[in-house]
């Protein structure tokens, strides 16, 4: 997640009117929708706040850590994690990349 999750309120609401078009059932997009629990995009930061920064998410950082930038990706690792990522998740990015060089 981005650090503006956690302490920027104004990145759910759309003040600028800017047209997003519109979804399937013609309703037109227009701010972040917000789960039931926040009545409000301040409410939803301090929520999410207090759960990042909770003991049970601090005491288990390390592992996400180890899962994402470490050696959980690689080896047996990998499958005793269950940290495979499918090839076809990284195709756009590999054509982007062909494309450009």
């Amino acid at each position: 997640m981005i650090p503006e999750l956690y302490y920027l309120p104004e990145m759910f609401l759309n003040d600028n009117k800017f047209k997003f078009g519109s979804m399937e059932d013609g309703k037109q997009v227009d701010g972040v929708s917000l789960p039931p629990w926040a009545k409000s995009p301040e409410e939803f930061i301090r929520i999410s706040r207090e759960a990042l920064e909770s003991e049970i998410v601090s005491s288990q950082l390390h592992e996400w850590i180890d899962l994402i930038f470490g050696y959980k990706q690689q080896g047996v690792c990998i499958r005793s994690d269950f940290n495979i990522f499918l090839y076809i998740g990284y195709f756009v990015s590999l054509f982007l990349t062909l494309l450009y060089f």
